[in-house]
């Protein structure tokens, strides 16, 4: 993703998937978080409701970034 990202330098972002190796991102909560976009529509889950996982509790400070930013930019 990181060269896909660098050779076609994207404005937007549709981010609608999810790790498919949770236990590799509990491993590794900050790479789980990473990403870097001008612009992106973010899709939660049910999973940032009283979240028992990393996955589930970075959605959860998605949601939280996401209302936060909404109408600043």
């Amino acid at each position: 993703m990181e060269y896909v990202f660098q050779q076609h330098r994207p404005n937007i972002v549709f981010y609608t998937a999810a790790h498919k190796h949770v236990p590799l991102m509990e491993l590794n909560p900050d790479e789980a978080m990473k990403t870097g976009v001008e612009k992106f529509f973010y899709i939660s889950t049910d999973k940032a409701v009283n979240p028992t996982s990393v996955m589930g509790a970075a959605k959860s400070v998605g949601e939280m970034l996401m209302k936060y930013y909404q109408g600043r930019s």
